[in-house]
C-alpha cells in the first residue's frame, strides 16, 4: 500500500483538508477503511471516475481486525468505517484511489491515570497554534486494517510553524505567508505521525545520516548538545546492532508533556527536554527503538517484545557499562519492582503484553521482559547473543515479528533447543519464587562436602542459579547449577572451610523477592492491591487542601482507598499498606510510626532532618517509607511539607520516584533521595566456626 498525501493545515480553525492518492492491491467488491470520525470525504475517485462510498460511525472491529485486542479497540476508538464500492471492471489488481477529505481534529490534552517515565499528557490528535499532532490513532488520512505502507507527504502550513515526520525531506520552500514541505518515506510504516510547531531547525550530519533538531527559540541553544548526543548513540548502536535503518534522526520538541519514540525521530516535552539527564537515559533508550520497535515491528497478537528488548540494549546496557555495581543495582531494581508491584491480581504473561499503563505492566513488559534477554545472553554467551540480535534485524527488517521469531533465531545461532525457555518466560505468567533450605557441611578426605537443599515453591522453573561460596581462606567461588524440580540438593566439594553461601548474590535471576530481600520502599505502598491514601484532619484550611489534593492523584491508579485518619480501626492499620499525608500536629497516625523512622531522619512539626541536613524553608517536603509495625508485610509513606505549594508539586511527581526509600523536595525540586540497606538476606547462609 503505498499513499501520497497533500494536506493544508489551518491552526485557528483545527482543521485539515487533504487529498490522498492511494495505491492498492485490491480486487473487485467492497474496500474497507478507516478515517476520523470527525472528517468528511467530499469524493473518493478511480480514474476521474467517481465511486459510491459509505461512512459507517459504528461498528465491531472484531468483523475487520481479527483478534482485536483492547488496545486495538482503544486506536480505532475516533476511526469510522469506510466502504468504498469498486465496480467489477475497475478491479484489477492494482488501483489507485484518490480520496478527498476535511475536517476537525482538536482532541483536548488529557492526563492518563499512569503516565511514561515522566509526567506525561494525552491525547489522540490535536490541530492548533499551539503546535500539531497528528499520530496514527489521530486517523488524519485513510488506513487499512494491519496493513503497513509507504508514503509520500506535502504539507502546507502558515509560517513560521514547521512540518516533521517519518523519513527524507525532499523539499522545503516558504512564500505568500506560508510553508511548504514535502517528505518521502520509502520504508513500510505502520502509522504516520505529522508533527508541526513553531520550530527553529538546527541540521548536522553523521556518515550521510541527516541529523535535526527541531526545538522552540527557547530551547534552540540545546541544539548542539543533542545533536553531539545524537552522533555518539548512532556510533554506539551501529557497532552493536549494525547500520542504522533510517536517513535522519531527529530530535523534536513538543508542545505537551511527552516522551515518544517514532520512526526517525524522537518527540520530547517541553519540560523533559530541558533535564539535564534526559540526554544520558532517554534520548538513547528512544534511539534504540529505531531498530526495536520503529523499524522491526512488533507482532501485538502474540505479545510486545520491544519494551523489554530496547531497555535491555539502552537502560540496563548504560547501567553495565558504568560498573558492576550499577547493573547489580538495575537488576536488583528490577526485581523490586516487580515484587512490589505485581500480584495474582494483576499478572500476566509476556505474551499478552501490549502496553504499560501502569507500574504492574510496566514492571511486567519492561522489567520482566529486559530479564528475560538478560538470562538467555548469559545462557548461550555475549558473542551469539549480540550476533542473534544483529541476524534478526538483518532478516526482518521493516516487518512485524513475535517472540518466536526471537526464539527461532537464538536457536539457530546457539545451537540449542530454546522450546522450553520461551514457553516458560513468555507463555507463562508470574515468577520463580526460591527458598534456601538445608545446609550440611561435613569435612572429609578432600576437604568439605556441602549439599545445599534449593526449594521452589509452586510448579518449578528451570533455573541456572548463580551460587556463591566464601571459604575461611578467603577464596570466593561462583558457579552457575540448573535445578528443575521442586527441591534440589546441590553437592560441593571446597578445600578449605567454608564461611559463608548465598544464592543468586547479584540478582542474574529474574524472581520475585523475599520480603526481607526489598527494603521499605515507596513502591512498596504504591503496589499494594490493599493501600489507604489517609487524609489528615489537622492543620491549617490551606494545607488539608493541598493533602486531599495529592489523595485523589494517587488514588487515580484504582488501587487506593482514600479515608480520614479519624476514621481507620486497629485491623485496618495492620491490613493495609498505609500513605499517610501530612506531619506532626496534621495526621494523627503519624506520631504511631515516629519511633520506626531509621537513624538519619527527624521529623517536627516545622522542619525535618535528612542525612544530617535541616529543612524548613517554607517549600520543603518529606517522603518516607518504613515498615508498618503492626504487620511486617506491609509499609507505610509518609509525605509531609511545610507549604500547599510544596506538597502539590511533590504530588504531582511523587509516582516516578517509587524504587527509593526515602525523598527530600524544597519547591518541588529532589535534594536526597536513596534506598534504606538490608539487614536480613533470607538466601545467605552463614556457617558456624569450627571450634578452636
Amino acid at each position: 500500500m503505498a499513499h501520497d498525501i497533500q494536506i493544508t493545515l489551518d491552526l485557528k480553525r483545527h482543521w485539515l483538508k487533504a487529498l490522498d492518492r492511494i495505491k492498492v492491491k485490491r480486487g473487485k467488491g467492497k474496500l474497507k477503511a478507516f478515517i476520523n470520525k470527525g472528517l468528511t470525504i467530499d469524493f473518493v475517485k478511480i480514474d476521474g471516475q467517481t465511486l459510491p462510498f459509505k461512512i459507517i460511525p459504528t461498528y465491531s472491529l472484531t468483523d475487520y481486525i481479527r483478534d482485536a485486542s483492547h488496545k486495538d479497540k482503544e486506536y480505532y476508538k475516533n476511526a469510522a468505517l469506510l466502504e468504498i464500492q469498486i465496480p467489477k471492471e475497475l478491479g484489477h489488481n492494482d488501483i489507485v484511489l484518490d480520496v478527498s477529505y476535511q475536517g476537525v481534529i482538536y482532541d483536548e490534552l488529557k492526563v492518563p491515570r499512569f503516565s511514561r517515565e515522566y509526567i506525561a499528557n494525552q491525547t489522540t490528535g490535536l490541530i492548533g497554534e499551539e503546535g500539531v499532532y497528528l499520530c496514527g490513532a489521530s486517523h488524519w488520512y485513510i488506513s487499512l486494517p494491519e496493513d503497513l505502507a509507504t508514503y509520500r507527504l506535502t504539507t502546507i502550513t502558515p509560517s513560521p510553524y514547521e512540518v516533521i515526520t517519518e523519513g527524507k525531506r525532499l523539499e522545503r520552500t516558504e512564500a505568500g505567508g506560508e510553508i511548504k514541505t514535502v517528505w518521502s518515506i520509502t520504508h513500510p510504516l505502520d502509522a504516520l505521525d505529522l508533527i508541526a510547531g513553531r520550530y527553529h531547525i538546527t541540521e548536522d550530519n553523521y556518515k550521510g545520516i541527516k541529523i535535526y533538531t527541531f526545538f522552540f527559540p527557547e530551547e534552540s541553544h540545546l541544539a548542539p548538545l543533542y545533536i553531539g548526543a545524537v552522533k555518539r548513540y548512532l556510533g554506539f548502536y551501529e557497532d552493536l546492532l549494525g547500520r542504522y535503518p533510517f536517513s535522519k534522526f531527529a530530535v523534536v520538541e513538543n508542545f505537551f508533556p511527552s516522551g515518544y519514540g517514532r520512526p526517525s525521530f524522537t518527540l520530547l516535552g517541553k519540560t523533559v527536554i530541558k533535564l539535564p539527564f534526559i540526554i544520558e537515559t532517554s534520548l538513547g533508550h528512544e534511539m534504540a527503538h529505531s531498530w526495536w520497535g520503529n523499524s522491526i515491528f512488533v507482532d501485538y497478537r502474540k505479545g510486545n517484545w520491544s519494551e523489554g528488548l530496547t531497555t535491555y540494549n539502552a537502560d540496563y546496557l548504560y547501567k553495565e557499562l558504568k560498573g558492576e555495581k550499577e547493573a547489580v543495582d538495575y537488576r536488583r531494581q528490577i526485581n523490586r519492582d516487580y515484587s512490589n508491584y505485581v500480584h495474582e491480581c494483576n499478572e500476566f504473561p509476556l505474551s499478552q503484553f501490549i502496553e504499560r499503563t501502569t507500574p504492574a505492566t510496566r514492571a511486567i513488559g519492561y522489567g520482566k521482559g529486559a530479564m528475560v534477554f538478560h538470562m538467555l545472553r548469559r545462557m548461550i554467551g555475549d558473542e551469539p547473543f549480540y550476533r542473534a540480535l544483529r541476524l534478526i534485524i538483518k532478516r526482518n527488517l521493516y516487518k512485524r515479528i513475535s517472540w518466536y521469531d526471537f526464539r527461532d533465531v537464538f536457536e539457530e545461532v546457539s545451537g540449542k533447543e530454546l522450546d522450553w525457555f520461551f514457553d516458560q518466560w513468555i507463555k507463562r505468567k508470574g515468577a520463580p519464587f526460591i527458598r534456601l533450605g538445608q545446609v550440611g557441611c561435613e569435612k572429609g578426605a578432600e576437604g568439605y562436602r556441602l549439599d545445599v537443599e534449593i526449594l521452589q515453591e509452586g510448579m518449578p522453573y528451570i533455573l541456572d542459579i548463580p551460587l556463591r561460596i566464601e571459604l575461611s581462606s578467603g577464596e570466593i567461588i561462583d558457579n552457575v547449577y540448573r535445578i528443575k524440580r521442586p527441591k534440589e540438593v546441590i553437592r560441593i566439594t571446597v578445600r578449605s572451610r567454608p564461611s559463608l553461601l548465598v544464592i543468586d548474590p547479584n540478582c542474574h535471576v529474574f524472581r520475585r523477592l523475599h520480603r526481607e530481600e526489598i527494603p521499605p520502599l515507596l513502591s512498596q505502598v504504591l503496589g499494594d492491591k490493599k493501600q489507604l491514601v489517609v487524609i489528615p484532619t489537622q492543620g491549617s484550611k490551606e494545607m488539608r487542601k493541598a493533602y486531599l489534593e495529592v489523595a485523589k492523584q494517587l488514588a487515580r491508579s484504582g488501587e487506593a482507598v482514600l479515608k480520614y485518619d479519624s476514621e481507620l480501626n486497629e485491623a485496618e492499620l495492620a491490613e493495609n499498606s498505609l500513605f499517610l499525608l501530612g506531619g506532626m500536629g496534621e495526621n494523627i497516625l503519624v506520631d504511631r510510626f515516629i519511633s520506626v523512622l531509621p537513624e538519619g531522619v527527624r521529623m517536627e512539626e516545622k522542619g525535618f532532618t535528612l542525612n544530617e541536613r535541616r529543612y524548613d524553608q517554607k517549600g520543603s517536603c518529606l517522603v518516607v517509607t518504613v515498615a508498618n509495625r503492626y504487620n511486617v508485610n506491609k509499609g507505610v509513606t509518609i509525605l509531609f511539607g511545610l507549604n500547599p505549594q510544596g506538597v502539590r508539586s511533590v504530588g504531582r511527581k511523587i509516582t516516578h520516584y517509587g524504587k527509593y526509600s526515602y525523598l527530600a523536595f524544597i519547591d518541588g525540586k529532589n535534594k536526597d533521595k536513596g534506598i534504606w540497606a538490608i539487614r536480613v538476606n533470607p538466601l545467605l547462609y552463614k556457617f558456624q566456626p569450627t571450634p578452636q
